[in-house]
């Protein structure tokens, strides 16, 4: 019984890292590319006034994203630099 409560204490724990964050409305500052090919999108959040900077950005969520228009972004990392994109969206309201 120990070892089922064991195990089920380290899965949960495990899957406690792997979550996903998102920021509402933020609003894309910048875009680019680059020297090595990487291509990055930086946005501030309307609501907190946070940076997020988010590279290694797929082709298609790059060429999506506006300058100056505002997404709901779900991501992966910590902090808030060097961020992974996982989807966009435009915001509800």
């Amino acid at each position: 019984m120990k070892k089922w409560f064991l195990v089920g204490m380290l899965v949960t724990g495990l899957m406690g890292f792997a979550k996903d964050r998102f920021v509402e409305k933020c609003e894309i500052t910048s875009k680019g590319v680059y020297k090595n090919g990487t291509r990055y999108v930086n946005c501030i959040s309307r609501a907190t006034g946070r940076h997020f900077n988010f590279i290694n950005v797929k082709e298609f969520t790059y060429q999506d994203m506006d300058k100056g228009a505002a997404y709901v972004i779900h991501f992966r990392g910590k902090g808030y630099k060097n961020l992974q994109i996982i989807t966009h969206d435009y915001p509800q309201d």
